[in-house]
């Protein structure tokens, strides 16, 4: 199902809201590419919801939202800043998001340094996936609570889930990443004038944890 439409609508998405749709998957976000599981936003494949939280921090902050470019339908950029610390609204940081959905998500996080210094960065992306219907996202009345397990080994979170007979699982991947029970999480030397950037991806995986 191609996202919310007339005959599938949702409550309250938030302000500045992009979908993004490739077949039987879709994916809804904020306007600065992150996912919240109190929105009806979210990863979605075979009307399933495989990410419910996507969030995106650079040094703790989340990201003040630019714009969002709805290259293809299903493809986006999504450009931010990176608030400064010290209160002042100039950053020298600015993050791009390439998003692209197929039977999960690929994005690319580019982080470009304008500044004539280095920058140490810690970034982290806090990940969930609470495997919900699409219709019971749409309606606000996600009940069904899996029973969930984690497992972070290097690069890459294993998220599954069971519920009476059903089991499902997400992996969840980065390039450099460090895994942690709850985000893929980076250290990232952005060079003067300089960019760094990682590739991330979240797959659906078959009852026997391969990749669907």
């Amino acid at each position: 199902m191609a996202g919310w439409n007339a005959d599938t609508a949702a409550g309250p998405v938030g302000a500045g809201t992009v979908t993004l749709v490739e077949g039987s998957s879709f994916c809804i976000s904020s306007a600065n590419g992150d996912i919240h599981p109190e929105h009806p936003h979210g990863a979605f494949h075979e009307d399933t919801r495989i990410l419910s939280r996507w969030n995106l921090t650079v040094n703790g902050q989340p990201l003040e939202p630019l714009t969002a470019e709805t290259k293809e339908p299903y493809r986006a950029l999504f450009i931010g800043r990176v608030p400064r610390s010290d209160g002042y609204a100039d950053s020298p940081l600015i993050v791009e998001r390439l998003r692209e959905v197929a039977a999960g998500i690929v994005e690319e996080i580019t982080i470009r340094n304008y500044s004539s210094d280095p920058s140490e960065c810690s970034v982290s992306v806090e990940v969930e996936s609470d495997f919900a219907d699409l219709f019971e996202v749409k309606e606000a009345r996600v009940q069904r609570r899996w029973e969930e397990s984690r497992a972070p080994e290097g690069e890459c979170l294993t998220v599954s889930s069971s519920w009476n007979d059903v089991r499902k699982t997400v992996l969840i991947s980065g390039h450099g990443a460090a895994a942690t029970a709850r985000a893929l999480t980076f250290t990232a030397v952005v060079p003067a004038r300089g960019q760094w950037n990682t590739l991330l991806s979240v797959t659906p995986a078959g009852a026997d944890g391969a990749p669907s």
